[in-house]
């Protein structure tokens, strides 16, 4: 059994994200975003966990590695498998058959904005519906997304949030940093030029059974050394 690590996350936008929710209701606006009990938008955990997956996923297909092909249950690592045969996908994410080592928690806005804040972060984007075979646009579609700005009284915004690995063999640490390089979006209208992201690791801990939660002095050397000996141990097999 590996160690149980805490990586405590930042998702930084470079311009205006959608992330889809009921939101709160607006006249006229077709499509809203997710917001807390405050009103402040916010990264649901799935959504973050699922971006990372479809990650690993793709990588693991360039690496030529097993990996199965959710969301359907027939196509994935089958049920009664041994540990050691699941996909990474599956033994970090979980399958309908197993748990996952992950857990995430949602991730809110650092730093935290005020009311006056919260109005100018939501903002308002027309759109219009196109007729794919005439190329033409449709009539009576035209349409009002809610969008999030990445930034609020001059300040620049950031997502925080905290992904725990429960116990697991130790490539798996490896395997979840590579996929949190490889995030470039999240959330919804990536076609409109939305949500464009990158997420950086500013903190990883270990748990030690004496001295409790023990953070890692060097984050940047760490990971660099733990994604070479995943990516070197798939590259053996």
């Amino acid at each position: 059994m590996g160690k149980l690590w805490l990586l405590k996350l930042e998702v930084r936008f470079e311009g205006m994200l959608h992330i889809g929710g009921t939101g709160s209701p607006q006249l006229l606006v077709d499509r809203t975003v997710v917001l807390d009990k405050e009103g402040r938008p916010y990264l649901p955990a799935s959504t973050v966990r699922g971006r990372l997956r479809a990650c690993l996923e793709r990588l693991l297909k360039t690496l030529n590695q097993p990996v199965c092909s959710p969301p359907y249950p027939e196509l994935m690592c089958p049920q009664g498998y041994p540990e050691e045969n699941y996909c990474p996908a599956c033994r970090l994410f979980g399958s309908p058959w197993r748990q996952g080592a992950l857990y995430f928690r949602d991730f809110v806005l650092d730093p935290k904005p005020g009311e006056a804040e919260i109005a100018e972060l939501r903002l308002l984007r027309m759109g219009i519906g196109i007729d794919r075979r005439r190329n033409t646009v449709e009539e009576e579609r035209l349409f009002f997304t809610e969008v999030v700005s990445s930034s609020a009284g001059g300040k620049e915004l950031r997502f925080v949030g905290e992904v725990e690995l429960r116990e697991g063999a130790p490539e798996l640490l490896g395997w979840l940093l590579a996929s949190l390089r490889l995030v470039t979006y999240m959330g919804g209208q990536k076609s409109r030029g939305l949500g464009r992201a990158r997420i950086e690791v500013s903190e990883i801990k270990s748990w030690d059974p004496e001295r409790g939660w023990v953070a890692v002095s060097d984050v940047k050397r760490f990971a660099e050394e733990v994604i070479e000996r995943a990516l070197s141990g798939a590259a053996s097999v």
